[in-house]
């Protein structure tokens, strides 16, 4: 079965909330920073 490159997706997070401001950072840099999430093909 032939691979398919995998299509980068886009994860929007609201930002109204400012308690969780560094919750959001948190995530933002775990995305970013995980091998798998950042997995082209």
């Amino acid at each position: 079965m032939p691979t398919r490159p995998m299509t980068p997706i886009r994860i929007f997070i609201s930002s109204v909330q400012h308690e969780f401001a560094r919750e959001r950072e948190q995530l933002r840099d775990y995305l970013r920073g995980d091998p798998l999430m950042r997995r082209s093909s």
